[in-house]
Protein backbone atom coordinates (compact mmCIF):
# COMPACT_ATOMS: atom_id res chain seq x y z
CA UNK A 1 0.00 0.00 0.00
CA UNK A 2 0.83 3.66 -0.04
CA UNK A 3 1.09 6.03 2.54
CA UNK A 4 1.84 9.59 2.49
CA UNK A 5 3.60 12.14 4.55
CA UNK A 6 2.87 15.55 4.44
CA UNK A 7 2.79 18.92 5.57
CA UNK A 8 2.49 22.48 5.00
CA UNK A 9 3.78 26.14 5.92
CA UNK A 10 1.89 28.72 5.99
CA UNK A 11 1.32 32.71 6.42
CA UNK A 12 -0.29 32.58 9.65
CA UNK A 13 -1.79 30.24 11.86
CA UNK A 14 -5.78 31.28 10.17
CA UNK A 15 -7.53 28.90 7.74
CA UNK A 16 -7.85 32.34 5.80
CA UNK A 17 -4.10 32.33 5.84
CA UNK A 18 -1.88 31.72 2.51
CA UNK A 19 -0.22 28.14 2.33
CA UNK A 20 3.61 28.87 1.12
CA UNK A 21 4.41 25.79 0.83
CA UNK A 22 3.17 21.90 0.69
CA UNK A 23 5.39 19.06 0.11
CA UNK A 24 4.76 14.96 0.94
CA UNK A 25 6.47 11.77 0.72
CA UNK A 26 4.66 8.98 -0.98
CA UNK A 27 5.99 5.72 0.07
CA UNK A 28 5.25 1.78 -0.39
CA UNK A 29 4.84 -0.28 2.38
CA UNK A 30 4.58 -3.99 2.52
CA UNK A 31 3.41 -6.19 5.14
CA UNK A 32 4.74 -9.68 5.21
CA UNK A 33 3.41 -11.13 8.44
CA UNK A 34 5.94 -9.81 11.24
CA UNK A 35 8.02 -8.04 8.15
CA UNK A 36 7.61 -4.29 7.31
CA UNK A 37 9.42 -2.89 4.48
CA UNK A 38 8.89 0.45 3.55
CA UNK A 39 10.52 2.70 0.70
CA UNK A 40 9.97 5.94 -0.42
CA UNK A 41 8.91 5.91 -4.27
CA UNK A 42 7.52 9.91 -5.50
CA UNK A 43 8.56 13.40 -3.61
CA UNK A 44 5.79 16.20 -3.87
CA UNK A 45 7.07 19.97 -3.65
CA UNK A 46 5.69 23.48 -4.41
CA UNK A 47 5.69 26.95 -3.31
CA UNK A 48 3.54 29.75 -3.49
CA UNK A 49 3.24 33.34 -2.96
CA UNK A 50 0.66 34.67 -0.55
CA UNK A 51 -2.62 35.64 -1.64
CA UNK A 52 -3.04 39.39 -2.98
CA UNK A 53 -3.48 42.04 -0.48
CA UNK A 54 -2.60 39.66 2.32
CA UNK A 55 -0.06 41.11 5.05
CA UNK A 56 3.31 38.97 5.58
CA UNK A 57 2.89 37.10 8.79
CA UNK A 58 5.83 38.07 10.43
CA UNK A 59 5.63 35.35 12.93
CA UNK A 60 5.14 32.63 10.41
CA UNK A 61 8.10 33.77 8.27
CA UNK A 62 10.56 33.97 11.22
CA UNK A 63 9.81 30.16 11.86
CA UNK A 64 9.78 29.11 8.31
CA UNK A 65 12.11 31.65 6.34
CA UNK A 66 9.82 32.02 3.80
CA UNK A 67 9.78 35.43 2.43
CA UNK A 68 8.85 36.48 -1.05
CA UNK A 69 12.35 36.38 -2.35
CA UNK A 70 12.87 33.06 -1.12
CA UNK A 71 9.88 31.50 -2.69
CA UNK A 72 10.85 33.35 -5.72
CA UNK A 73 14.16 31.56 -6.06
CA UNK A 74 12.59 28.22 -4.71
CA UNK A 75 10.23 27.99 -7.42
CA UNK A 76 12.71 29.39 -10.48
CA UNK A 77 11.05 28.20 -13.59
CA UNK A 78 8.00 26.75 -12.25
CA UNK A 79 4.99 25.98 -14.79
CA UNK A 80 2.84 25.42 -11.57
CA UNK A 81 0.46 28.02 -10.53
CA UNK A 82 1.20 31.44 -8.53
CA UNK A 83 -1.26 30.53 -5.64
CA UNK A 84 -2.08 27.34 -3.74
CA UNK A 85 -5.63 27.91 -4.16
CA UNK A 86 -5.61 27.60 -7.93
CA UNK A 87 -3.03 24.67 -7.48
CA UNK A 88 -4.92 22.30 -5.40
CA UNK A 89 -5.66 19.48 -8.29
CA UNK A 90 -2.40 18.90 -8.49
CA UNK A 91 -1.82 17.82 -4.89
CA UNK A 92 -5.44 16.14 -5.17
CA UNK A 93 -4.07 14.27 -7.85
CA UNK A 94 -0.90 13.39 -6.34
CA UNK A 95 -2.70 11.43 -3.60
CA UNK A 96 -5.36 9.51 -5.90
CA UNK A 97 -3.74 5.97 -5.37
CA UNK A 98 -3.61 6.57 -1.79
CA UNK A 99 -5.86 6.14 1.38
CA UNK A 100 -3.78 6.50 4.38
CA UNK A 101 -2.04 9.81 5.54
CA UNK A 102 0.23 10.53 8.18
CA UNK A 103 1.04 14.39 9.59
CA UNK A 104 2.51 15.77 12.47
CA UNK A 105 -0.48 18.11 13.65
CA UNK A 106 -2.28 16.80 10.04
CA UNK A 107 -5.25 18.24 10.96
CA UNK A 108 -3.77 21.98 11.03
CA UNK A 109 -2.69 20.87 7.25
CA UNK A 110 -6.30 19.49 6.56
CA UNK A 111 -7.87 22.61 6.93
CA UNK A 112 -6.08 23.67 3.93
CA UNK A 113 -7.49 21.09 1.88
CA UNK A 114 -10.67 21.20 -0.12
CA UNK A 115 -11.40 17.25 -0.37
CA UNK A 116 -11.04 14.83 2.57
CA UNK A 117 -8.68 12.29 3.62
CA UNK A 118 -9.59 8.52 3.54
CA UNK A 119 -7.17 7.65 6.26
CA UNK A 120 -5.32 9.76 9.01
CA UNK A 121 -2.93 8.98 11.42
CA UNK A 122 -1.39 12.04 13.17
CA UNK A 123 1.74 11.40 14.99
CA UNK A 124 2.03 14.47 17.36
CA UNK A 125 -1.67 13.34 18.54
CA UNK A 126 -0.43 9.28 18.84
CA UNK A 127 2.39 10.09 21.29
CA UNK A 128 1.12 13.03 23.51
CA UNK A 129 0.88 10.12 26.26
CA UNK A 130 3.60 7.94 25.05
CA UNK A 131 6.38 10.99 25.52
CA UNK A 132 3.96 12.54 28.47
CA UNK A 133 5.39 16.36 28.29
CA UNK A 134 3.70 18.31 30.69
CA UNK A 135 2.68 22.35 30.74
CA UNK A 136 3.37 24.22 33.75
CA UNK A 137 -0.09 23.18 35.40
CA UNK A 138 0.43 19.62 34.67
CA UNK A 139 -1.27 19.01 31.88
CA UNK A 140 -0.17 16.98 29.33
CA UNK A 141 1.16 18.82 26.12
CA UNK A 142 1.08 17.96 22.25
CA UNK A 143 5.10 17.33 21.20
CA UNK A 144 6.55 19.43 18.52
CA UNK A 145 7.95 17.17 15.83
CA UNK A 146 11.38 17.89 16.94
CA UNK A 147 10.49 16.86 20.83
CA UNK A 148 9.08 13.66 19.39
CA UNK A 149 12.14 13.23 16.91
CA UNK A 150 14.10 13.64 19.49
CA UNK A 151 12.04 10.61 22.09
CA UNK A 152 12.56 8.38 19.03
CA UNK A 153 16.36 9.07 18.76
CA UNK A 154 16.43 11.03 14.95
CA UNK A 155 19.00 13.24 14.90
CA UNK A 156 17.63 16.49 12.98
CA UNK A 157 19.55 19.30 11.00
CA UNK A 158 18.24 22.35 12.56
CA UNK A 159 18.69 24.62 9.97
CA UNK A 160 16.13 22.37 7.42
CA UNK A 161 13.08 22.44 10.42
CA UNK A 162 10.05 23.90 9.33
CA UNK A 163 10.68 23.13 5.44
CA UNK A 164 7.79 21.46 4.69
CA UNK A 165 9.64 18.79 2.54
CA UNK A 166 11.94 18.31 5.61
CA UNK A 167 9.51 17.94 8.26
CA UNK A 168 7.20 15.24 5.93
CA UNK A 169 10.94 13.22 5.72
CA UNK A 170 11.43 13.47 9.76
CA UNK A 171 7.60 12.47 9.83
CA UNK A 172 8.09 9.39 7.58
CA UNK A 173 11.46 8.94 10.32
CA UNK A 174 9.22 9.13 13.23
CA UNK A 175 6.53 7.02 12.21
CA UNK A 176 9.30 4.23 10.99
CA UNK A 177 10.59 4.51 14.70
CA UNK A 178 7.39 3.65 15.99
CA UNK A 179 6.68 0.54 14.01
CA UNK A 180 9.70 -0.55 15.74
CA UNK A 181 8.79 0.54 19.55
CA UNK A 182 7.11 -1.92 21.31
CA UNK A 183 4.21 1.22 23.19
CA UNK A 184 3.47 1.74 19.64
CA UNK A 185 4.12 -0.83 17.03
CA UNK A 186 0.11 -1.91 17.06
CA UNK A 187 -1.58 1.34 16.76
CA UNK A 188 0.43 1.88 13.72
CA UNK A 189 -0.07 -1.45 12.32
CA UNK A 190 -3.79 -0.99 13.28
CA UNK A 191 -3.70 2.08 10.96
CA UNK A 192 -1.76 0.55 7.96
CA UNK A 193 -4.33 -2.68 7.90
CA UNK A 194 -6.97 -0.39 7.63
CA UNK A 195 -8.27 -0.43 4.41
CA UNK A 196 -5.62 -3.21 2.98
CA UNK A 197 -6.69 -5.29 0.38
Amino acid sequence: MNVIFWDTETNGLEKTNSVLSISAIKSSFIIDGPSIVSSIVERYERFYFRKSGEALGQKAIKINGLTDEIIKQRRSDAEYPDYFGSDIRAFRLFCEDTKHFVGHNIFYDMQYLNFSLPLIFCTMKANTKIIGLKRKNGQLKFPSLEETAHFYGIELDKNEMHGSMYDSLVTYQIFGKMLEYAKTRELVLGFLKKGAI
